[in-house]
């Protein structure tokens, strides 16, 4: 994607959401839970008030679910519930929707399962103009203790299974799901192979899991959205938003504070492994997440914006533009491994424009590696693997105007010596670490490097450069040492 088109289309993004802002408050039939017996008071399940709402709109053609503060309540106490197209969810200021914490209510979520009920507490499915709107807040109730006296969502433990080329996977019953992702359960919202989809002004808090879901769905507004986890913003897996085969999303103004990804552009994982046929995993779509614009957009805590490592079926054309991030993992995440790349359309075209960062412990990682977070130690070198369907294929990856303070470790670039990582390109980059074995490794890479400063603890090298790697300097940047392509 060339600036100038890029440029066009932020301004058509902004031109749209601010139509569609407007259009989910306006347009439409108004239908009131509270038409159907909805209580704000905590206590009262409003399951099925809610529910009626939403089918009585989508009879009538469409329109808006409002949820409003009521005689000074508005707490509004539900289980999951489903949205329809042609309807939106509204809540006013200072309304709060209340999952339940009646865990039998739920169905536990996975990226690599086809859509099935009560797995977020709202979701749509194959749904068209749908969305969220409002300045209220949806609150998952991750840390309450179950209804039943049992362990809260964040608490549940599962012991771990088998481990199979690198990968541990859980004992059963959760067989075919890496201990990567964490024990599975609820997200807070989703919305599966949905079109047109509007999320505008909304607080989520204490998801079980995953905050906002994107699942194979196309052309989607996310605008003024706020994520927070009370009272341990760390809470792992607490993802902001998620992007599984997904396109065509601007987000916009975002303020998250999580213990997960802020954002994370993902693809999905391998199919029917480690269990052949799985049953669960039919008529799973194979879709790349393409076209991601994330602009003006302030991240703490969590992990920065992540790219995989769940992208069998690649991610492309993404841009990152006005990022802060303080306290968080990364500034910008890539990574991939040998089970999990995609070498038929690969990672690319991701480009990140004027990104600051204040205490991101790795400002930058480009990794093949995963689930290691880094290359085998050298010497020895890693000997080239065979071409595989799963090799990672990351190329064009642009990085301009990052300025990052008080990184702890160095940032890394780390291909592969049978798939490189090409076309690396870093303008008017600045990092400062105390970290005290170098501020850059890189390994399996090509590209090109201008005005690249990095201040570091006194002695170490600015630079640390392994097999199979050549990157072309100007500006400010030192001389880079290229080192000879070994093996194939």
């Amino acid at each position: 994607m060339c600036r100038s088109r890029l440029g066009r289309v932020m301004g058509l993004a902004a031109l749209a959401l601010a139509m569609s802002a407007g259009v989910a408050r306006a347009a439409g039939n108004s239908c009131s839970p509270l038409d159907y017996g909805a209580v704000g008071d905590g206590l009262t399940d409003n399951t099925t008030a809610i529910q009626s709402a939403i089918k009585a709109c989508a009879t009538k053609g469409g329109g808006i679910v409002r949820l409003s503060m009521v005689d000074g309540k508005g707490t509004y106490l539900t289980s999951p519930i489903l949205l329809a197209s042609h309807v939106k969810l509204q809540l006013d200021v200072g309304v709060t929707l209340l999952g339940t914490n009646d865990h039998t209510k739920y169905a536990r979520a996975f990226l690599n399962y086809p859509y099935h009920a009560n797995e977020a507490l709202v979701s749509a499915y194959q749904a068209v103009d749908t969305g969220i709107v409002g300045s209220g807040t949806i609150d998952g109730q991750g840390g309450i203790t179950a209804a039943n006296g049992g362990p809260a969502w964040w608490s549940l433990k599962q012991a771990p299974g088998a481990t199979i080329n690198g990968i541990t996977y859980y004992a059963a019953p959760y067989t075919d799901i890496p201990t990567s992702y964490g024990v599975p359960r609820p997200w807070l919202v989703e919305f599966y192979q949905c079109t047109n989809v509007t999320v505008n002004g909304i607080t989520l808090t204490n998801s079980p899991m995953w905050n906002l879901v994107f699942r194979y769905s196309t052309n989607i507004t996310v605008s003024e959205y706020t994520v927070t986890v009370t009272p341990n913003p760390l809470v792992a897996h607490t993802d902001g938003i998620d992007v599984v085969g997904s396109s065509h999303l601007t987000l916009m103004r975002l303020n998250i504070s999580n213990g997960g990804d802020s954002v994370a552009l993902k693809s999905g994982l391998p199919l029917n492994v480690p269990i052949p046929h799985d049953p669960k995993e039919a008529g799973l779509p194979q879709l790349p997440t393409h076209d991601v614009f994330i602009l003006n957009s302030t991240f703490s805590n969590g992990n920065g914006i992540v790219v995989g490592s769940e992208a069998v079926n690649g991610v492309y054309n993404v841009l990152a533009r006005n990022i802060v991030g303080t306290s968080t993992s990364y500034g910008l995440l890539i990574e991939s491994g040998r089970t999990r790349g995609s070498q038929a359309t690969g990672d690319y075209n991701i480009m990140v424009d004027n990104m600051t960062l204040t205490n991101a412990r790795q400002p930058l990682v480009i990794n093949a590696y995963s689930p290691a977070s880094d290359g085998p130690t050298e010497p020895p070198h890693d000997p080239p693997g065979a071409i595989a369907a799963t090799t990672p294929n990351i190329h064009d990856i642009t990085v301009s105007g990052l300025r990052a303070t008080g990184a702890t470790e160095e940032s890394l670039i780390a291909g592969l010596p049978e798939s490189r990582i090409r076309n690396v390109n870093l303008t008017n980059v600045n990092i400062t670490t105390s970290n005290s074995t170098a501020g850059f490794q890189l390994r399996n890479m090509t590209g090109t490097f201008t005005d690249v400063t990095i201040t570091l603890h006194a002695g170490a090298p600015s630079f640390v450069v392994q097999e199979n790697v050549t990157v072309t300097t100007a500006g400010s940047t030192p001389p880079i040492a290229n080192t000879p392509r070994r093996g194939r």
